[in-house]
């Protein structure tokens, strides 16, 4: 039986046309990010939200919101489409395509809730540890641990045709089960980083702007794509008969 890295390659590979088409979504999102360059870094934006009461005016805390909202939107209806086509060639039902496609919307607004949700829990805790002095790594490390906790919720939402609550509530338990496809998650998605780092810091001192073109690529196209294959197939291994 071949191993969820293998499976998640295979799928990527199979499904390179629709995950072009469904990037489009995250490279809008990146672009939308682009507008807040003034006072938010791609790198650090979920730190900076925390701060966002010391250092942003009332127009810049309109524009992030809606920016924010928007792009929230953008990602749900990528999420929803890739792991639901996922979903889809595991069942191999054409019951299944009828109802995905026609819960597609639910999909999509429960998506939206789950990541509306956890950032507010975010920007909340995120504020609070920072008005009370504690040091930024330590508040990065806080926020890293809670996306952590919920990292397969867009899974299990789509797979387990769960409420928001619920799914996040079974992330949680899936977590706790299985330690091992977070830490797989959590390695392979430093190594793509890494690997993403090395490539935009080596175009960056012979290109003005080349290496942010090419990094938006390669984020769209691949790094998030595959993240996203590889946890729908560390989820499946949640059952007996597919072990993890």
């Amino acid at each position: 039986m071949r191993l969820p890295i293998q499976r998640s390659l295979h799928k990527y590979i199979e499904n390179i046309d629709k995950v072009a088409l469904f990037s489009i979504f995250i490279v809008l999102t990146l672009l939308l990010s682009f507008i807040l360059s003034s006072f938010i870094s791609v790198g650090s934006g979920f730190i900076r939200f925390t701060s966002i009461y010391a250092d942003l005016t009332p127009l810049q805390i309109i524009v992030m919101v809606g920016i924010g909202l928007t792009s929230i939107v953008l990602i749900s209806i990528f999420l929803s489409a890739l792991i639901s086509t996922i979903k889809l060639q595991e069942t191999l039902d054409h019951v299944t395509y009828r109802k995905v496609s026609s819960v597609f919307k639910k999909y999509v607004l429960q998506m939206t809730g789950f990541l509306v949700i956890l950032t507010v829990i975010t920007i909340t805790l995120g504020t609070l540890l920072m008005y009370a002095g504690i040091p930024e790594i330590i508040i990065q490390a806080v926020i890293l641990v809670i996306w952590a906790m919920f990292i397969f919720t867009p899974q299990i939402i789509v797979l387990e045709d769960f409420g928001v609550l619920e799914s996040m509530k079974d992330a949680v338990k899936f977590i706790e089960g299985y330690p091992k496809a977070l830490a797989k998650y959590l390695i392979v998605g430093l190594i793509l980083m890494f690997f993403l780092t090395l490539i935009e810091v080596g175009l960056g001192q012979f290109f003005i702007w080349a290496h942010q073109i090419v990094s938006v690529v390669l984020v769209s196209l691949v790094v998030l794509p595959f993240l996203q294959i590889y946890a729908t197939q560390l989820y499946l291994k949640r059952y007996p008969l597919t072990g993890l």
